[in-house]
């Protein structure tokens, strides 16, 4: 599913060069569950950018579903976004003047997906993570891990190739990080491919796979 080769990223600041990435190659098939580490400023949240079709590598090669991303237009790209990846971040990123059901229907609206498709879909996702009984509460109605599990069915609601999670678990206490990180491993045993970046060690450990990240290269990879 995911191919990168030989990526790097540099970054111009005025006469130096910062090098975000160097040489990185790696590959996530259908249906794995792999965690991403490293310190900050390791170059984890360049590479996930650049998985995540938000910027795209100075050299080397990016396949998705066998289309070379780094040749697409700003606006491929955009619709990739779209339709292939669902992105679940630190912050919940929830709009707080709409309930839940109205924030889950957000991307198939800028889809074209009708209005009758859009509230049904985004009914199941709802259910799909347990929050049935919720799809009329608003943000501030909700727990943060209530907010965080709309946040995660708003990313399932557009059927994506795969879940791209940057620190899920960041703003919440340590009991709803459970819980949602078992409902994120529920969703993997269910097809969901899933790419958790983090700087939880403890976390990592519950990963069949682990990437290493440092100085921009990939310094370890583990099958646990």
């Amino acid at each position: 599913m995911i191919e990168l080769r030989d990526i790097t990223k540099t970054y111009r600041m005025g006469k130096i060069a910062v090098h975000a990435l160097r040489g990185v190659s790696l590959e996530v098939k259908a249906g794995e569950l792999v965690a991403i580490v490293g310190p900050s400023g390791s170059g984890k949240s360049t590479l996930m950018n650049i998985i995540g079709c938000f910027d795209v590598p100075t050299s080397g090669e990016y396949r998705l579903e066998g289309k070379e991303v780094g040749r697409l237009t700003d606006n491929d790209l955009a619709r990739l976004r779209n339709r292939k990846i669902g992105f679940v971040f630190q912050k919940f990123n929830l709009l707080p003047q709409l309930t839940a059901w109205e924030n889950v229907q957000v991307p198939l609206l800028y889809a074209g997906v009708r209005l009758q498709e859009r509230r049904e879909r985004a009914a199941k996702a709802l259910r799909q993570v347990g929050l049935g009984d919720r799809l009329h509460h608003r943000p501030n109605e909700m727990s943060g891990g209530q907010q965080q599990r709309v946040a995660i069915a708003r990313a399932l609601v557009t059927r994506p190739s795969f879940l791209l999670a940057d620190e899920p678990t960041g703003n919440l206490d340590s009991n709803s990080g459970r819980e949602i990180m078992d409902l994120l491993f529920s969703l993997n045993e269910e097809g969901t491919t899933l790419i958790v970046v983090t700087h939880d060690g403890l976390l990592a450990k519950r990963f069949p796979r682990l990437v290493e990240i440092r100085d921009g290269q990939l310094v370890r990879e583990e099958v646990q």
